[in-house]
């Protein structure tokens, strides 16, 4: 349904939107904690919880099949595979540090005594790549150019020259030519010099 409603485009920035505003829960969690009792704030903190972990799903199904489209056409048909293993690796290593540099924070804000901090900080960095993401496909830098010459040819135009028989249909009305005809009593060697035409030239082959 968003694909539909805002393309490829709007999907990918409004789902980073959405995984930047799954931390909203915890930011409010964590502001309220320290005014409720100890039943309250396990209630606040399971709910929140339950609540980022939707959010997180909704953004990730939203963003990643445009996610992994937006890769296809930005490798032009050519090294599709590398293109995905480069884009993994950096995954990878986006994970790694993404999530020692949130463990960090969260001890250093809980040694400085705002709890927040951390979780601010993650939906101000959502918010950006959305807008970020947002003005890259406005201005064209991750849409694929339609006419890329320097594509690898796909499909019948990479194949070697052949020789293709035409269908002919029922009601096709163009000229033939009948092959010549041998009258009754001439021999072979008649009917051999008589003249021919290459087989190329009859109506219903064609060479490309």
């Amino acid at each position: 349904m968003v694909s539909c409603a805002v393309g490829p485009a709007g999907s990918l920035s409004r789902g980073l939107v959405v995984l930047g505003a799954a931390f909203v829960p915890l930011l409010l969690a964590d502001t309220l904690l320290a005014e409720v009792g100890a039943v309250a704030a396990t209630v606040v903190g399971v709910a929140a919880l339950l609540a980022t972990a939707a959010l997180l799903a909704i953004g990730t199904a939203v963003v990643l099949p445009f996610e992994m489209d937006t890769i296809v056409g930005l490798a032009r048909n050519r090294l599709v595979a590398t293109h995905y293993g480069f884009y993994n690796t950096v995954c990878g290593v986006g994970i790694l540090l993404g999530n020692a540099g949130t463990d960090w924070a969260i001890d250093l804000a809980r040694s400085a005594g705002a709890l927040y901090a951390p979780w601010l900080v993650l939906l101000v960095i959502g918010l950006l790549c959305g807008l970020a993401l947002a003005v890259l496909y406005r201005r064209g830098l991750l849409t694929a150019p339609e006419d890329d010459s320097g594509a690898a040819p796909t499909g019948p135009a990479a194949d070697p020259a052949t020789i293709r028989l035409r269908v002919v249909d029922q009601d096709d009305d163009r000229p033939t030519h009948p092959l010549p005809r041998v009258r009754p009593g001439e021999g072979g060697a008649a009917a051999a010099s008589a003249q021919t035409r290459p087989l190329v030239g009859l109506p219903g082959l064609r060479r490309r």
